[in-house]
C-alpha cells in the first residue's frame, strides 16, 4: 500500500511540474536574455540592431523580424555566437532555431525547447540517482523533487540553455557511473559523446568535467584499465569541444567585458543572503516577500544542508564524493573569484546548475533511504515528511508560475504594463528610445503591431513635429536630463503597474551602483508633448 502511494505521489509531482512549466511559458514576461536568444536564432547580429538607432522611425514588425528565423543559414547562428557571445556555445541555439523554423517563433514557441529539456532533466536526474544508489525509490524521489523544484521550474521555460545543461550534467554523471562499474569501449564512447554535447550546451560544463577527472583519478588510481578508458573518453570530449574552447580563449577579453556587470560588489550581508536564498530555492521559493514564509524557506535550506551532511555520514565515501565533486569544482572557484575581485557572479544561480543538482540529489538520497526498509517502502512517517516537502515545493512553484515576473528575470521592467499604457493611447503610437537595445527588442513583442519606434543614437535629439501619441521608453537619467534641457517638448512621467514583488524591488534597490547618469530612471515611461508657446 505504501509503495503504491509513493509512486502515485511521484507521478502526481511530475504531472504538476509539467503544468507549472506550461503556466510559466504562458505567463512569464520575456526578458532581455531571451530576446538575445531570439536574435541568435534569427541569424542576425547585434550590429543589425544597433544600426536601427539612427534617429529614424522603424516599425514594431521590423524589430520582430530581427528575432525570427530568416533565410540565413544555420552557420549565421553559430557565427553570431562565436563573434559576439562565445561564452554561450551553440547547441541550444541551433536546436531552438530548428524548432522555431518548424513550429513558429512566438514567445511560447521560443521557450518550448527549454521546457522539453526541463522534462528530460527529470528523467536524467532519476537515472543518475538510480546508477548512484541502485534504488528505484531514490530515483523516483529525485524525479519528483526536480519536477516541482521552484528553481528548475523557473528555468524550464526560459528560452536559454540551462535546462539542456542540467540534462547534460545528470546524463553524463549516470553514464560515467555505468562506465566505472562495467568498463567497455561502448560505455566510454557514450560518456565522451554526452560530455561533448554537454560542453556545447554550456561552457561551464568544463567544471563538471574537471570534477569527474578529479574523482576518477583520486578514487580509481590503482585501476589502470579504468584510468586509461576514462582518460581516452575525457580526451575525446575535450578534443571535440576544442574548436569552441579556442574561440572562447581568443575572445576572453570580450567575454570579460560582456560579463562586467557581475563585477559590481554586493554588500557582505546581501551576498550571504543571496547565497542562502539560492540554496533554499531548490526546495522553496516565495521571493521571501512574506516573513512568515521566510521561516519555511530557512527550514528547507537547513533540510538541504542536513541531507548533505547525512549523505557523507551514511553513504559510501565514493558515493558522496561523486555527487560533491562537480558541485565543488564549479562553486568553489566562482566563490573564490568573487571574494578576491569583489564581484557577485557566484550569486547568479544559473551559473551553478551542477551545484543545485547535487543538492537535490542529496535530498533525494536522504528521503529515499529513509522511506524504504530492506528495499520496501514502509516507513510512513518519512513518507509523510517527503510529501510535505513536495507540497511546499509545489505551492511555491505554483505561485511563481502564475506570476508575470520573478527573480530570474533580471530586467524588472514591467513590459506588459508599459505596453498597455501605450496601447490605450490610440492607433499607431510612436515610441522614442535611446536604448538599451535589448529592452527595445522585448517591447516589440508587447506593443501594438502598428507601433512605430523612433530609435535615437547616442546624444541624439528629438526631431521637430512629433505626432501627438508619442512615448519615451526607459531613458537613463542622463538622457532624460538632456532631453528636458534642450527639447522643444515637455516630458511627463506615466505611472505603470509595477510587476516585480516588493521583496524583489527592495533587494535591487539596495544593489544599485555605478554612475547615476547611466541608470534607468525609476519611471520607465514618459509622454512627450510639444511645449505650448505664448
Amino acid at each position: 500500500m505504501a509503495r503504491r502511494f509513493f509512486w502515485s505521489i511521484v507521478a502526481l509531482a511530475i504531472l504538476s511540474g509539467g503544468v507549472f512549466r506550461v503556466l510559466h511559458v504562458e505567463h512569464r514576461m520575456l526578458w532581455s536574455d531571451e530576446s538575445w536568444t531570439a536574435l541568435r536564432i534569427s541569424g542576425h547580429f547585434y550590429g543589425d540592431v544597433t544600426r536601427l538607432f539612427d534617429g529614424r522611425r522603424h516599425s514594431a514588425a521590423q524589430l520582430l523580424d530581427l528575432q525570427r528565423p530568416t533565410g540565413a543559414p544555420m552557420s549565421a547562428t553559430v557565427s553570431g555566437l562565436a563573434q559576439e557571445e562565445p561564452q554561450h556555445p551553440p547547441l541550444f541555439y541551433l536546436l531552438d532555431r530548428a524548432w522555431a523554423q518548424r513550429f513558429g517563433s512566438s514567445i511560447a514557441d521560443l521557450r518550448l525547447p527549454a521546457l522539453l529539456f526541463g522534462l528530460a532533466a527529470m528523467l536524467a536526474v532519476s537515472w543518475f540517482c538510480f546508477e548512484l544508489t541502485g534504488s528505484t525509490v531514490v530515483a523516483g524521489s529525485a524525479a519528483a523533487l526536480m519536477a516541482v523544484s521552484p528553481f528548475f521550474v523557473n528555468y524550464s521555460a526560459q528560452a536559454r540553455e540551462y535546462t539542456l545543461w542540467a540534462t547534460g550534467v545528470s546524463a553524463c554523471s549516470a553514464l560515467l557511473l555505468q562506465a566505472l562499474r562495467r568498463p567497455s569501449a561502448l560505455r566510454w564512447t557514450a560518456y565522451a559523446v554526452a560530455m561533448a554535447l554537454a560542453l556545447y550546451a554550456d561552457v561551464l560544463m568544463l567544471a563538471v568535467l574537471a570534477g569527474h577527472v578529479a574523482f576518477v583519478f583520486s578514487t580509481r588510481y590503482r585501476d589502470r584499465r579504468v584510468l586509461a578508458g576514462y582518460a581516452s573518453a575525457a580526451g575525446i570530449a575535450t578534443a571535440l569541444f576544442l574548436p569552441w574552447l579556442i574561440i572562447c580563449i581568443r575572445a576572453r577579453s570580450a567575454i570579460s567585458a560582456d560579463e562586467s556587470w557581475t563585477y559590481t560588489t554586493y554588500p557582505l550581508q546581501l551576498f550571504i543572503e543571496k547565497w542562502c536564498f539560492n540554496i533554499g530555492s531548490v526546495l522553496f521559493d516565495a521571493e521571501y516577500g512574506n516573513m512568515r514564509l521566510l521561516a519555511i524557506a530557512i527550514a528547507m535550506m537547513l533540510l538541504i544542508v542536513y541531507a548533505v551532511v547525512r549523505m557523507f555520514r551514511d553513504e559510501k565515501p565514493a558515493t558522496a564524493w561523486f555527487v560533491a565533486a562537480p558541485a565543488l569544482t564549479i562553486a568553489l572557484p566562482a566563490l573564490l573569484i568573487d571574494v578576491l575581485v569583489r564581484a557577485h557572479a557566484s550569486t547568479e544561480p544559473r551559473y551553478l546548475v551542477p551545484l543545485w543538482i547535487a543538492l537535490l540529489v542529496a535530498v533525494a538520497v536522504f528521503f529515499g533511504r529513509r522511506i524504504t526498509s530492506d528495499g520496501v517502502v514502509r516507513n510512513v512517517p518519512w513518507l509523510a515528511g517527503f510529501c510535505v516537502v513536495l507540497v511546499l515545493q509545489a505551492a511555491s512553484s505554483a505561485g511563481s508560475s502564475g506570476a508575470s515576473m520573478w527573480w530570474d528575470n533580471q530586467d524588472h521592467y514591467p513590459s506588459t504594463s508599459i505596453a498597455e499604457r501605450i496601447d490605450a493611447a490610440g492607433p499607431s503610437p510612436l515610441v522614442v528610445s535611446a536604448g538599451p537595445a535589448p529592452e527595445v527588442l522585448v517591447m516589440s513583442h508587447y506593443v501594438p503591431i502598428d507601433s512605430q519606434f523612433l530609435l535615437l543614437p547616442d546624444h541624439g535629439h528629438l526631431p521637430h513635429h512629433l505626432k501627438r501619441d508619442t512615448f519615451l521608453l526607459t531613458p537613463s537619467v542622463a538622457t532624460l536630463a538632456e532631453l528636458r534641457a534642450g527639447s522643444a517638448y515637455s516630458i511627463t512621467p506615466i505611472p505603470v503597474t509595477e510587476l516585480a514583488s516588493a521583496a524583489l524591488t527592495g533587494f535591487h534597490r539596495q544593489l544599485r551602483s555605478g554612475a547615476a547618469a547611466s541608470r534607468p530612471t525609476p519611471v520607465p515611461l514618459f509622454r512627450i508633448q510639444e511645449r505650448s508657446h505664448t
